[in-house]
């Protein structure tokens, strides 16, 4: 994700990136997928860290 930001601001700074349209869409879209990692990430952890009454908590 973070090698695709990357290239993404690389890519796309002088060209599209002044169109406030195509900001928005970069910036919740990398917000998107942080959140979701970070989700996955959560999930990861309880389900290998509570029994198994907990262990769905988190599931997407």
């Amino acid at each position: 994700m973070s090698c695709m930001i990357y290239i993404a601001y690389r890519k796309y700074t002088n060209n599209a990136l002044g169109n406030t349209l195509m900001t928005i869409f970069y910036r919740d879209g990398i917000s998107y997928f942080v959140i979701l990692s970070a989700l996955a990430t959560a999930n990861i952890a309880v389900a290998f860290s509570t029994d198994s009454g907990l262990k769905f908590m988190l599931s997407q």
